[in-house]
């Protein structure tokens, strides 16, 4: 029997939703081909029960209260977005150095990654930037757990903030007692800023939350307010990206459209953009200038890269899976062990 259930089908209608927003369940057929066999080359079968908790599925609250009490939050929260400079070097564009000390100069990467079983791995890095090479940064502070925690809430598309912002927001209050001196002036978000449905999206929240500059970067279109990745989408990246820092607005459809992203091209060896949107206390303009600085070889910035791979390269460690996967070594960034403080 291919294709979603009753009950999947009445929760689309239901919410309006369409079989593009959901990552739908299929089961096998003994002689129809569910997809093409190309499409399957590195497919594996699974014996799996969808009647209990499998990890292999999205848990979704279906608690409207909960989830009315996360939409009304966001709205009030999102009050409290600055959506322009507030900062001395987002007004002068600078990197630190001792000549002009207000420059930016602790930059952070943040991010959780998952095992096969669903069970997360935290980590809040921070770097020093370079002024003679902003690419080329300075890892001076690391908290990565360094065993799985246990993740309260679902993923719910909309709320991520809710199941990941807790614990990400728990290290950075950490920092933040211990040593002030390093705190980041920047967050670096794998995820949205304003690029959502409320436009208050994981980016805007840990940033409010922690009254910290943030900028959110996305490797996958959120297809929101009327963005889609269509075919007139992938035509526009393919003549308007030729190189390296250019990029083009994407405009929401309100009645009075609103710019929530930009769509960037990061390097000239992938043509592949990433989609930026901002956070908290953050212009396009200076969001433009970070994008052109935080980038090195790969498409996203490295304090995101590098929050990311040793995420992941930890859960390798624990037994959390067993794909293979680029080890943080492998980054460009520089890291300097004697000026690295590890918090455990």
């Amino acid at each position: 029997r291919p294709g979603p259930t009753t009950q999947d089908t009445a929760f689309m209608v239901e919410s309006g939703a369409t079989p593009r927003d959901y990552g739908l369940r299929v089961q096998s057929h003994p002689v129809l081909l569910v997809t093409s066999p190309l499409k399957m080359r590195t497919a594996k079968n699974l014996q799996l029960s969808f009647s209990g908790d499998l990890l292999e599925t999205v848990s979704l609250h279906n608690d409207d209260k909960i989830l009315d009490q996360w939409t009304q939050e966001q709205i009030v929260l999102k009050q409290s977005l600055k959506l322009y400079d507030t900062e001395p070097w987002q007004l002068s564009r600078k990197i630190y150095d001792n000549a002009d000390q207000t420059g930016l100069r602790y930059v952070a990467g943040l991010d959780i990654s998952y095992s096969d079983d669903g069970q997360g791995i935290s980590g809040l890095f921070v770097f020093e930037m370079n002024n003679a090479d902003s690419r080329m940064m300075t890892l001076v502070y690391k908290d990565v757990d360094s065993e799985f925690i246990k993740m309260d809430q679902p993923y719910v598309p909309g709320f991520l903030a809710y199941r990941e912002g807790p614990p990400l927001l728990r290290k950075l209050e950490k920092l933040r007692q211990t040593k002030p001196e390093i705190y980041p002036q920047l967050l670096l978000i794998d995820g949205n800023g304003i690029l959502h449905p409320h436009k208050f999206g994981f980016a805007c929240f840990l940033g409010v939350k922690s009254d910290t500059p943030s900028l959110g970067v996305s490797k996958k279109l959120y297809q929101v307010l009327g963005l889609e990745k269509s075919e007139a989408h992938r035509r526009r990246i393919k003549e308007e990206l030729k190189k390296r820092g250019d990029y083009f607005d994407l405009m929401s459809n309100e009645e009075r459209p609103e710019k929530v992203a930009i769509c960037y091209r990061s390097t000239d060896e992938a043509p592949n953009p990433v989609y930026v949107s901002i956070g908290h206390k953050m212009s396009w303009e200076t969001c433009v200038w970070l994008m052109e600085r935080m980038v090195a070889k790969c498409r996203i910035p490295e304090p995101i890269r590098y929050a990311d791979l040793t995420t992941r390269e930890v859960i390798r460690e624990l037994g959390g899976y067993a794909a293979k996967s680029q080890k943080p070594s492998q980054l460009t960034t520089t890291k300097s062990t004697d000026k690295t403080q590890e918090n455990q």
